[in-house]
């Protein structure tokens, strides 16, 4: 308030009679210091996770005798029987690691043998097919073969991916790259699952922008161990920033 001089007497304050505060409604709130948040939204893809995904190709010629997973979006464990293979050359190879093994049973061969090499050679006995394995537990995302068909060296079998983490993959406007940082925490929602957020910590930064596009990939592991979430999934996502002082 300000006297008759126009000068001012101190803070400001206005009185009020109970029954006309009542009627105002007034609600105050204690002051604060706090750092303003920058909300930066994105959107983007779930992927799988391309560390844990393992390809399984033919190491010699060979031909698929029977098939044990017959079909793409099968669960496997690791170790588990995915298909038997003929292959001539491997009782070739089988018959030259036993006769190396019978003439020095420590050669380096013999010490780095594998397990099922391992079990030939305790057997004694050179066979012209065997098990093929999954190498990990996970989800059978491409099957290439079928019963009866002969491969070549190197050609592509199966492909099993681990689906317990997921990579989303967000776009981020330029303008926006100040906000964001490794290790950061990104809340996103899918349309499978109106209502419910998932969380995810930024992994990469793309060093590069798209001159198209004039945005930046970023990264974000996800945790999928109850398996909701699948890759091809479209999110939007939310990540905050705090403002320091300073503006950083």
């Amino acid at each position: 308030l300000q006297n008759s001089n126009g000068a001012d007497d101190g803070p400001r304050t206005l009185s009020m009679s109970e029954s006309s505060r009542a009627l105002a409604d007034i609600q105050t709130t204690a002051t604060e210091r706090r750092f303003p948040e920058a909300e930066i939204r994105l959107v983007g893809k779930l992927h799988y996770d391309e560390t844990k995904v393992k390809s399984l190709t033919a190491r010699f010629p060979a031909r698929i005798d029977e098939l044990f997973v017959n079909f793409s979006g099968v669960s496997v464990k690791e170790g588990q029987h995915l298909a038997r293979v003929y292959s001539p050359e491997l009782l070739t190879a089988q018959s030259e690691l036993l006769s190396s093994h019978r003439f020095d049973p420590n050669s380096s061969a013999t010490r780095a043998a594998a397990d099922q090499i391992e079990t030939i050679i305790q057997n004694g006995e050179a066979k012209d097919f065997f098990e093929l394995k999954a190498p990990m537990s996970g989800v059978v995302i491409a099957k290439n073969v079928h019963e009866g068909d002969y491969l070549k060296t190197g050609e592509a079998l199966f492909q099993i991916a681990d689906l317990n983490e997921l990579w989303l993959k967000l776009e981020a406007y330029e303008s926006d790259l100040s906000w964001l940082r490794f290790g950061q925490t990104v809340s996103f929602t899918v349309e499978s699952y109106p209502g419910t957020t998932f969380d995810g910590k930024i992994n990469f930064i793309d060093p590069e922008i798209d001159r198209k596009t004039r945005t930046v990939s970023i990264r974000v592991n996800v945790e999928n161990s109850e398996r909701k979430l699948k890759p091809g999934m479209f999110a939007r996502a939310i990540a905050h920033s705090r403002i320091a002082k300073a503006g950083n």
